[in-house]
């Protein structure tokens, strides 16, 4: 049996010849945090003052400070886990002579076995030993660390799994997975992800509070002015709106987040299986959930409260308050956006690693979501680079007005450069947040998702493929949802708000926005199967990878910034009265610009494919698969013989747990 399955198991493409989808959705979880600070704060500071400069500059620093300190929260976890949980380092001193002996064995089976795995030389990794929490019966561990310190907890009920090694896999089954989440380099990502969401949390309620504020003030202060109902429940209605997009995003991030602990299990299960040989022990412990696991005992907490007339009713609707938050909170991480996948998808994964070569839906529609939402939030920094093009200019003018202009060319020359930098710098600009908030959000998640499931396809033509055509529009159309519902619910109204009195206006913006990613993933999807399909050799080709994307993100800029500019203008024309659009003929030059987009882009992939002829990466190979090792998974590693005598186990779990 273990045969066959090692058999199976060496036919299946190597889910680590591309990037991991955990850096996928950190990179979103970045850009996120990064999108919502600025945007709240630039929507916040912008109550108060109409310098956009200033408000962005306030809002810069508040995002700084947050990564600061998340930076800071990331490198101090290890040491506080440790000391919070009283763990100690193994192995740990036993007066009992058969124990000690046991737990030397078990020191010297773990050392010989971390020396078998490969890519740990840069870390400094070190075990911990866990003999006091409510889990430490239970045989599980924990990896933690940040950088290159890294840190294996392992509990009491391990060394009752070490100690039946012979009759039972589960030690190094639970072992190499968490070795694995160290060699995947992502410990370090979730440590800091957390961070950074617990960070920006107390940030963003002052802001919301503070705006609250100051909205709320002025609604009653017009009110007692005599002011139409009409403009106030026009505010209350901006108050709410302003509200509902900001906690959507805040909960957007934490489902970022979620999906980030959760998706680097499938990729340690993974490396596990890989070094094991075989997926048989890491299915031993992929057991269903039972009634009184973690989310049921948190359920049965969350029944309603009983109170008592004694209680008060301040202390009733605390407890009412607090009954409906743990529901929602409960509901949420379950259902929504669970930390941990469940023991049936964990396993569908290990039986089946092309599970991972999958564009998924759901960060499609994330990275997009967050792509409408960054957009239309951080403009601001294009009103930011207007003022400072425009502070520049004053000083200038000024100056020429206290010194005659014919009367020193250099510092005509100078004056001259100072404009040109600033222009250049506006420019750059607003280019730079197309590129960082538009092109990086999608480009380097569903774009490289695509890469990999496009060469999976064409290197197993007889499995069902992971990328057909209509998947293609799917995606497609479900990016151009997510732009679109992302400028709908960004906490601040910019140029990219449409108004909500066109419905039309903005289902052609989704058919829109759909049809121009759907004809920059026809080019990147064969481009991507011919590119891998002829990389030879047992070398990664994370050069064409980087290559491949940095191009197919210089192809979807032109179409991007078209349908940018297509929803700005034709948003802007129904707000202004009839005929007072400075614009003649909007639809004309509309089509002229799409053009030239369609032809700029067309002409990048061309010259990109001739480059890539040139280079010889698309030249036809002979398809022997030996000669692509680079696809293949590596070899399993060899354990250490299990000791010949160990001590009498003094508990024995019925049920492995979940890794």
């Amino acid at each position: 049996m273990e045969n066959s399955n090692q058999h199976s198991s060496n036919r299946q493409l190597n889910p680590f010849a591309f990037p991991a989808e955990t850096d996928f959705r950190f990179l979103l979880l970045v850009l996120a945090i990064a999108g919502a600070t600025l945007s709240l704060g630039d929507t916040t500071i912008g109550a108060f003052t109409e310098n956009d400069l200033f408000a962005f500059l306030v809002s810069l620093g508040l995002l700084i400070l947050i990564f600061k300190r998340a930076w800071s929260n990331s490198r101090k976890d290890a040491k506080a886990r440790i000391k919070k949980g009283h763990w100690k380092f193994f192995p740990i001193k036993s007066t009992e002579p058969m124990q000690k002996h046991s737990f030397k064995q078990m020191e010297q089976y773990i050392l010989e076995t971390v020396a078998q795995i490969p890519d740990l030389d840069n870390q400094s990794l070190d075990f911990v030993w866990d003999d006091t929490s409510e889990q430490s019966n239970l045989p599980t561990g924990m990896a933690f660390g940040f950088g290159k310190r890294q840190y294996i907890c392992l509990r009491q009920g391990l060394h009752q799994a070490f100690i039946q090694l012979s009759k039972c896999r589960t030690f190094p089954a639970i072992l190499l997975h968490e070795l694995g989440h160290i060699v995947n380099r992502d410990v370090s990502k979730t440590i800091f992800s957390v961070a950074l969401t617990r960070c920006l949390i107390p940030v963003a309620t002052i802001l919301i509070v503070i705006l609250d504020a100051y909205l709320v003030f002025h609604s009653l202060r017009r009110f007692i002015q005599g002011d139409s109902l009409y403009n106030i429940w026009e505010g209350a209605r901006f108050i709410f709106a302003i509200n509902f997009n900001a906690i959507l995003l805040l909960l957007l991030i934490r489902l970022i987040r979620n999906s980030i602990l959760r998706i680097r299990e499938y990729y340690a299960d993974v490396r596990a299986c890989i070094w094991l040989g075989n997926s048989e022990p890491l299915l031993q412990q992929f057991i269903p959930e039972k009634s009184d696991s973690k989310a049921e005992k948190a359920k049965k907490q969350l029944s309603p409260l009983n109170s008592t007339a004694s209680q008060g009713l301040r202390r009733d609707v605390w407890q009412a308050f607090t009954s409906i938050w743990m529901k929602f909170k409960h509901y949420f991480q379950t259902y929504i956006a669970p930390t941990h996948p469940t023991s049936e998808q964990r396993a569908a994964t290990v039986r089946d690693f092309r599970n991972l070569f999958k564009p998924s839906y759901e960060v499609a529609f994330i990275s997009s979501f967050l792509t409408g939402i960054a957009l239309n939030s951080n403009l601001t920094i294009h009103h930011a680079l207007e003022q400072l093009v425009i502070l520049v200019n004053t000083i200038n003018e000024n100056a020429q007005q206290l010194e005659p202009i014919n009367s020193n060319y250099y510092y005509l020359f100078f004056l001259f450069i100072i404009m040109l930098i600033m222009f250049l710098i506006y420019v750059l600009g607003v280019l730079a947040i197309f590129a960082i908030f538009g092109l990086v959000p999608i480009v380097g998640t569903t774009g490289l998702q695509i890469q990999q499931a496009s060469f999976a396809d064409h290197l197993q033509p007889s499995l069902p493929p992971l990328l057909p055509l209509r998947k293609v529009m799917n995606l497609a159309f479900i990016l151009g949802i997510g732009i679109v519902l992302g400028v709908t619910f960004s906490p601040a109204f910019q140029a990219f708000s449409f108004p909500y009195n066109a419905p039309l206006l903005v289902v052609g913006y989704i058919f829109g926005w759909t049809f121009v990613f759907f004809l920059w993933m026809l080019p990147l999807r064969w481009i991507a199967c011919h590119l891998y399909i002829r990389h030879t050799g047992d070398k990664l080709p994370k050069k064409k990878q980087r290559w491949l994307t940095i191009l197919s993100g210089i192809a979807l800029f032109p179409l991007f910034v078209f349908m940018a500019m297509t929803q700005i203008f034709l948003s802007a024309r129904t707000v202004y009265p009839a005929g007072s659009f400075p614009i003649d003929n909007l639809e004309g030059l509309l089509v002229l610009v799409g053009v030239l987009a369609f032809i700029l882009s067309g002409f990048v992939w061309a010259v990109g494919c001739l480059l890539m002829l040139g280079l010889g990466w698309l030249r036809p190979v002979d398809h022997n698969t030996s000669e692509r090792s680079w696809t293949c998974l590596p070899v399993p590693i060899s354990f250490p013989a299990p000791p010949a005598s160990m001590s009498k186990p003094t508990f024995i779990p019925t049920t492995p747990p979940p890794l």
